[in-house]
C-alpha cells in the first residue's frame, strides 16, 4: 500500500520520506549538514569544501526536505535520529 502511494506521489512530483533518515542523505549532503549543524555558515562551508555558496544552499535545501526540517537549529537532532 505504501509503495503504491509513493509511486502516485512521485508521478505528481511529490516526495514521500523514507523510514531510515540517515540512509536517504548522500555522503556530500551528510558532510554539509554536519558542518552546518556545527555552526558554520554557508559561506564558510563553501570555502572549506571549495564549492559555491549556492551549491551549499542547494544541498542544505535537499537535506531539509529529506529530513522534514525547516531550520539549521533542527539539523543536529535530525542527524542523530
Amino acid at each position: 500500500m505504501v509503495a503504491v502511494a509513493a509511486r502516485e506521489l512521485g508521478r505528481c512530483g511529490l516526495w514521500l520520506p523514507t523510514a531510515g533518515r540517515s540512509e536517504v542523505l548522500t555522503r556530500r549532503e551528510r558532510e554539509i549538514a554536519s558542518l552546518a549543524a556545527g555552526g558554520l555558515s554557508s559561506r564558510e562551508i563553501a570555502q572549506r569544501l571549495t564549492l559555491s555558496v549556492r551549491t551549499v544552499d542547494s544541498h542544505l535545501s535537499r537535506v531539509f526536505a529529506k529530513l522534514g526540517i525547516r531550520s539549521r537549529q533542527e539539523l543536529g537532532p535530525a542527524l542523530r535520529a
